[in-house]
């Protein structure tokens, strides 16, 4: 993925989960529950994304035990599950934090995430994701599929951002 874009004003991470930190399949077993894999090169990110004192958000359609587990690891994650209509979430911690659009970040890859993508300032979405979706003017793509660590591959390159800015004069 290239970044062609600083992202020093970024101050709240949103993703959605199912298609961003999975590959968007569950396993059902015989009693019907669902199964998620996650790749933990994105559980790293979110601890890195906290870290640099940036706030992550996951909101998703659907109810997951992998979100539930996340939330366990990272207590100050703000986790939203059952969520259809995703924007008024999205506006909600804008306002709860005092931010401003262009101060988010959205990872989503499907409908559901049209309206929270064309509100946020830096929108990211995979390269499986929807038609519609890759359409959304300045739209970032990233080289990683759901599940192989897009959270990661968006952290790495945010976190790089900052690093440049802050220690650039000190490494000449």
């Amino acid at each position: 993925m290239k970044f062609e874009r600083r992202f020093d004003n970024i101050k709240l991470i949103i993703s959605d989960f199912d298609g961003v930190f999975t590959d968007g399949t569950g396993i059902i077993d015989e009693n019907g529950k669902v199964s998620k894999r996650i790749n933990y090169h994105d559980v790293l990110g979110i601890a890195l994304v906290f870290t640099a004192g940036i706030k992550v958000s996951i909101i998703t359609g659907e109810k997951a035990g992998a979100v539930d587990y996340l939330a366990g690891i990272f207590p100050e994650i703000r986790a939203y599950q059952g969520v259809k209509d995703k924007l008024p979430v999205v506006r909600q911690l804008v306002e709860e934090y005092g931010l401003k659009p262009e101060n988010v970040l959205y990872i989503g890859d499907d409908v559901n995430d049209f309206k929270s993508l064309c509100f946020a300032g830096i929108k990211v979405t995979v390269p499986n994701s929807n038609d519609t979706v890759k359409k959304i003017p300045d739209i970032i793509i990233t080289e990683k599929r759901g599940g192989e660590g897009v959270f990661r591959e968006v952290t790495d390159a945010v976190l790089y951002e900052k690093i440049n800015a802050h220690f650039a004069g000190d490494m000449k």
